[in-house]
């Protein structure tokens, strides 16, 4: 023997169905005490009625008690995000595995993982930036992918559904046949809503399961005409809704619907009044998808059907994000895979074709450009400011701008203008150099000097090389240079 003896101060007697008394005389026999339901099993509550909200008060509790030796813990948000996918999300799957719980109890265990996510540990309370459904949201669809504990409650209550339409072999499901199914089908109307804990929690979400099963309909016994998706690419009830709007009974097998011998295509389906013009465009398309369907002597089969354009969808996305990858860690640009070069070749053709056609226009465009950028770097003005000032003053003082190019040099003349009114056009350049100069920094003396005698050298070059212009040329760089007179005065003083 292994020497274990029964523990009475832990151990409790639960007698029903006789009165109180004799209840008293049976613990005091058993030298137990008087139990009372409900009770704890595993870890679960067990009772005779149903249970109530306040029966799973200890999970939430459980919970916000796990929190707390993590005081002290000085832990990012990744840090928690990560402990209240892992620790605090998964306490309560054991209890969503066999119940359905309350709207109210999952509420309650929102509180401590939200509070614990968006606040941390300590009483110091912070702002909870985003809605807790849109952080319970897939990470695909801009959320943080923290467990949604009523969808997870509900996709564990529908793996009980699968084993029994898979024909799993244990004693729960012999005791589920035998007492409720009896060789019916789940979806029945026949079968009993009413039992145990567990058959009603089934009960309550058995039509979830219709939402992605696909039946494939060999007598058509455990197949619903209308309501399952047995044929096409859905149900016929949202395929068709004007048929269905109106059948008699929406509940009807594809056993009993079937076509009578001899009339193939001819459903045996009732309606409630005479079809219109859409109800019969309706039925003709009806029975031409499903005039394929024959009786077999095999029972109707489940499938999870997975959708081939999703599964395209995560490849094409995993290939993208791989080569993104390997592009910031410097290997190489890898080729994109054949099915986004495919996509994307119209996008690659415009842009072909945009950058050739830019490539023809004029050049006049390019070259004040190209002379406004070097009267910045030569003139140490700041680029905005500078760029509107230099193009401005070439093309109204009439300046032949030189354009620098890959084979040599290329020349334009910018036209010469009349002279009147060039006191008032000298005073608009000077006003948009000082204002450029307060706006951008201020470099050493030496240094400025320097780089102003460059760009006054450089002016008066292009005056001499051009005649006429040289001597508005040499003009605009004495101006240019005098401009500066007080920018070298204010840099004397701050030295």
């Amino acid at each position: 023997m292994s020497g274990l003896k029964i523990n009475f101060d832990k151990s409790e007697v639960v007698v029903t169905g006789v009165t109180l008394e004799l209840q008293h005389r049976i613990a005091g026999m058993l030298n137990c005490k008087r139990g009372v339901f409900p009770i704890k099993y595993l870890g679960l509550p067990i009772s005779d009625k149903a249970l109530r909200v306040a029966d799973w008060n200890f999970l939430p509790e459980k919970i916000g008690h796990r929190v707390d030796p993590w005081q002290g813990l000085f832990l990012a948000s990744a840090g928690r995000l990560e402990l209240t996918n892992s620790c605090l999300s998964s306490l309560p799957q054991f209890a969503m595995s066999l119940y359905m719980l309350f709207d109210s109890t999952h509420k309650a265990m929102d509180k401590p993982r939200c509070r614990f996510f968006w606040e941390g540990v300590g009483n110091k309370r912070k702002y909870h930036m985003v809605d807790w459904a849109t952080v319970c949201k897939p990470k695909a669809f801009g959320g943080l992918g923290i467990l949604n504990t009523k969808l997870m409650n509900i996709a564990l209550m529908l793996k009980w559904i699968w084993k029994l339409y898979q024909d799993a072999e244990g004693l729960w499901a012999d005791i589920i046949r035998a007492k409720y199914l009896r060789g019916r089908d789940l979806f029945d109307g026949n079968v009993p809503v009413r039992g145990s804990q567990f058959w009603n929690s089934i009960q309550k979400i058995k039509w979830y399961f219709k939402l992605g099963a696909k039946h494939g309909a060999r007598n058509g016994r455990r197949t619903r005409f209308w309501l399952d998706w047995w044929t096409g690419r859905g149900p016929f009830m949202a395929r068709f809704p004007l048929l269905f709007g109106c059948c008699t009974d929406p509940l009807i097998s594809v056993a009993d619907a079937a076509p009578r011998e001899g009339t193939p295509g001819d459903w045996n389906v009732e309606f409630r009044r005479p079809f219109g013009t859409a109800e019969a465009v309706e039925w003709d398309n009806l029975c031409r998808q499903a005039m394929g369907w024959r009786p077999g002597a095999e029972e109707d089969t489940v499938s999870w059907p997975i959708d081939a354009s999703a599964v395209e969808a995560a490849k094409l996305a995993s290939s993208s994000s791989s080569t993104s990858d390997q592009a910031k860690e410097g290997r190489g640009r890898s080729a994109p895979p054949a099915k986004i070069q495919e996509l994307s070749a119209p996008c690659r053709e415009e842009r072909r074709k945009t950058a050739s056609a830019s490539s023809r226009k004029e050049p006049a465009a390019s070259a004040v450009e190209a002379a406004s950028a070097s009267l910045c770097r030569k003139l140490l003005l700041p680029a905005p400011a500078a760029v509107r000032c230099g193009r401005r003053w070439l093309r109204e003082e009439g300046l032949v701008v030189l354009v620098g190019g890959a084979g040599g040099s290329g020349e334009e003349e910018a036209g010469s203008e009349g002279e009147g009114e060039r006191g008032k056009e000298e005073e608009e350049v000077v006003v948009g150099e000082e204002r450029a100069l307060r706006a951008g920094r201020e470099e050493e003396e030496g240094e400025a000097v320097g780089e102003q005698a460059v760009g006054a050298s450089h002016l008066r070059e292009g005056g001499a090389r051009h005649g006429g212009g040289g001597q508005r040329a040499r003009e605009g760089g004495d101006h240019v240079g005098s401009c500066h007179r007080p920018a070298r005065a204010r840099a004397r003083s701050m030295a």
